[in-house]
């Protein structure tokens, strides 16, 4: 008897010494992680401090019992899960603050499905998603191009990915709310089949899921939704033995995201193999899944039953650049001319490979069907980050079973079910290498066709850039290239459209769309010379570096490498003056701008088209008597003077008003809107009102640094403004410009806009700066306004 007990004893002090260093690895971590999180979160936050001060005291009681000589409480097992949990919760408060309304496209597209739906509007109907991007404010520079122009703004996933966040419409709420759920969910999922099995190691392994899972929650609160489909097929898992309730939950996550089917033959075969070979449970399972599918996207096809299918199956076919880091790289990045359909082959052959491999060694890859995703995704003609990361995760609800088959050692396996590829060849094992080989024949064979039967060489080439320039005087950018453009057309067909930019910069990735440009210029046939500029203030290209440059459209493509940075031309010193290219920022609103407030009034903005609009807000605290928003970019005075440059612009909202008590000659602001002219670093200050109600214009010379003008005139003549400012011996040293909206009589709320802003340089009366960018953006803005950060 005492034989038999010793191992038992052995094991038991051998695991008790492990969680002891496990405890002190937990003290460590916490007190680390307490620390970081008050450096993030300061002073003033009460909540996230009281979070911080449990955390320390439960980092305490884990180095405690690191150095107790005794047994463990029979409540110390849940600490490592309470501690955890506040972790996490801590997390979250502290993430939430640096989260944006909608981190991606994906989230906002779902968002906007889910408001059309709530207002009688089918948002599978492309029409009604028109305007998707506008409205939730979703930046232009991370929306998924269009090999032809535009970007997917319409719903390809289905049903259950527009009911979900109908409550975040409701309820005003970020939509990141419903993600961080699912990522709560899926921990305790985790944790409760970890006590389901009496899992021996669940402290260690919870500890670890619990960090990736907050490593998921960054992902959530940036907009990714797979959290929400992997907590389904974990709930699938989990109730296996109950393939109703597993088929219900495969159903539920099919029916967020498409993305589990891959692994349906997979978890078919397993089933039917968890449930003693009745095939009545893959009946069960798929009755269950398929209802489930079925009811939440009844609204749906009741209302179009021919839009919902064929969006929900574009998600296959649609034309969208490439990107990533899989081996699609050596076509997309221009090494090797490869049609994308060629990585979908490979990636549909090696699925089906490994489903032969999996059947053929079901005793070894029982639980392994949840990495072979990975593979296959990585050989897709997109292999973005959350196409690989999340499968990782599912594979902790599967380590109890696996440390219990390998501890047992008696898996069977029931060898009729390889019946068929016996009969085949005599042996399954034969029959496997055939079926194998078979596919990668196939499959190769296709690939084959596909390179064959598609032409590489596009009617059009890029000869040289030559040249570039930074119209917009953004410091250590380009903002426009030249190009020399060679383009044969088509026997038969001209190229009825304009070409499509991309440039991939030999240095640090940004944007995994990388830079992408744009052109007004058709091409036309012979030698074209044109200029390009990016779509996006993301897009700009920094000087000294080399790079890439792609011209493509559809399926045509022409790559030119720069090997040496091109010299810059920075001849117009006006940043941005068209206003086409958001910022996003509070502080920036656009490259080269920045904002500065007086007064106690609060502020906020919304991007026009092709402007900005202010709002001075009264606030609760005492009055001050000068309340000022400015957004202010330096400018070369005397360049654009000596120029004659003229700007231009419209404006709406509330107009200059004068106080004319001591008479017309001695008039002072109530309220102001217009522009600033500083110079001398803001010694000198020319004020420049604009106002539709009064006829002609008023001036007064305050002093000898101070002139104030009203107008009804919104054109600011850069070289009449110098003669007069000879007069008074003005200097023109570090100019600014600003767009000012204000008060200096205590006056209620304020408000304007600025837009259609253009420069003119030289008597001809040429725009300096034209864009593609501007008709883009016009097309990309709402036609009204667009929210930085708007909810319903």
């Amino acid at each position: 008897m005492t034989n038999k007990e010793s191992p038992s004893k052995e094991g038991f002090f051998l695991n008790l010494r492990v969680r002891r260093l496990l405890y002190l690895i937990y003290g460590i971590f916490f007190i680390n992680y307490a620390f970081i999180a008050w450096g993030l979160v300061g002073y003033l936050d009460l909540i996230a401090l009281s979070l911080i001060w449990v955390i320390l005291i439960l980092a305490f009681i884990f180095i405690l019992y690191s150095v107790y000589v005794g047994d463990d409480s029979k409540y110390v097992k849940y600490l490592s899960f309470a501690a955890f949990a506040l972790s996490f919760a801590l997390f979250i408060d502290i993430m939430i603050r640096f989260a944006p309304a909608y981190g991606t496209d994906e989230i906002a597209i779902d968002t906007y499905a889910s408001y059309l739906f709530l207002h009688g509007k089918d948002p599978y109907i492309n029409a009604n998603m028109i305007n998707v991007f506008s409205v939730t404010g979703f930046p232009q520079s991370l929306i998924t191009p269009l090999l032809r122009g535009g970007s997917v703004q319409f719903l390809i996933y289905p049903g259950l990915a527009v009911l979900l966040f109908i409550p975040t419409v409701l309820l005003h709420i970020p939509s990141y709310s419903v993600l961080l759920f699912f990522n709560l969910l899926a921990f305790v999922v985790v944790y409760q089949y970890y006590r389901k099995t009496q899992f021996t190691f669940a402290a260690p392994a919870l500890a670890v899921a619990m960090i990736v899972n907050m490593e998921y929650a960054v992902f959530s609160i940036s907009g990714v939704t797979d959290i929400v489909w992997v907590t389904f097929v974990a709930i699938a898992y989990f109730f296996r033995k109950k393939p109703w309730i597993s088929g219900l939950m495969f159903g539920l996550a099919v029916s967020f995201k498409q993305t589990p089917l891959l692994i349906l033959p997979f978890f078919l075969f397993f089933l039917y193999n968890e449930n003693d070979l009745k095939k009545d449970s893959i009946y069960k399972f798929l009755i269950a899944g398929i209802l489930a599918f079925a009811v939440t996207n009844a609204p749906f096809i009741i209302a179009n039953a021919y839009a919902w299918a064929v969006n929900i199956t574009e998600i296959a076919f649609q034309p969208i650049i490439g990107v990533g880091i899989g081996p699609s790289i050596t076509s997309f990045a221009g090494f090797l001319y490869i049609p994308s359909a060629v990585f979908t082959i490979i990636s549909v052959s090696l699925l089906f490979v490994f489903f032969v491999l999996y059947v053929e060694n079901y005793s070894r890859l029982r639980f392994a069907f949840f990495t072979f995703p990975i593979v296959v995704f990585l050989f897709n003609f997109r292999v973005l980050e959350n196409y690989l990361i999340f499968w990782p995760f599912l594979i902790f609800l599967v380590l109890p079973d696996i440390s219990r088959s390998m501890q047992s050692r008696n898996v069977t396996q029931n060898r009729t079910r390889f019946a068929l590829f016996a009969r085949l060849t005599g042996g399954r094992k034969i029959a496997a290498i055939i079926l194998v080989l078979l596919i990668a024949g196939g499959g190769a064979a296709s690939a084959g066709y596909e390179i064959s039967h598609y032409s590489p060489h596009a009617p059009f080439s890029i000869m040289n850039v030559t040249g570039g320039a930074n119209p917009l005087n953004a410091p250590g950018d380009i903002t426009m290239l030249t190009l020399s453009m060679n383009y044969t057309p088509v026997e038969g067909a001209s190229l009825n459209a304009t070409l499509l930019y991309r440039i991939f910069p030999n240095a640090q990735l940004n944007n995994v769309n990388s830079l992408l440009w744009s052109s007004s210029a058709y091409l036309r046939p012979g030698i074209n010379n044109i200029s390009i500029y990016p779509d996006t203030a993301s897009d700009f290209l920094s000087q000294n570096t080399s790079f890439r440059i792609e011209a493509y459209y559809g399926n045509y493509s022409s790559f030119y490498t720069v090997s040496k940075p091109i010299p810059v031309n920075n001849n117009v010193p006006f940043a941005d003056p068209s206003l086409i290219y958001p910022m996003y920022s509070g502080s920036q609103p656009f490259p080269g701008w920045s904002v500065k407030l007086t007064g106690s009034y609060v502020y906020s903005y919304r991007y026009l088209p092709d402007g900005i609009n202010f709002t001075l807000t009264k606030d609760l605290a005492p009055s001050s008597k000068k309340d000022y928003i400015y957004m202010t970019s330096n400018i070369n005075f005397t360049y654009l003077a000596s120029a004659g440059a003229v700007y231009s612009y419209n404006y709406s909202g509330d107009y200059t008003t004068l106080n004319l008590t001591a008479g017309v000659s001695n008039f002072s602001f109530s309220t102001f809107s217009g522009v600033l002219l500083s110079f001398d670093n803001g010694y000198e200050n020319y004020w420049i009102g604009y106002s539709k109600v009064i006829n002609g214009t008023y001036f007064r010379m305050i002093n000898r640094t101070t002139m104030m003008e009203v107008s009804n005139q919104n054109i600011i003549n850069f070289r009449t403004l110098m003669d007069n400012l000879n007069k008074y011996n003005w200097s023109y040293d570090n100019s600014m410009f600003s767009f000012v909206v204000g008060t200096s009589g205590n006056a209620g709320n304020i408000t304007g806009q600025f837009y259609n802003t253009s420069l003119y340089i030289g008597s001809g009366g040429s725009p300096a700066f034209t864009a593609t960018a501007l008709s883009n953006a016009s097309q990309y803005f709402d036609t009204s306004s667009l929210m930085e950060d708007k909810r319903w």
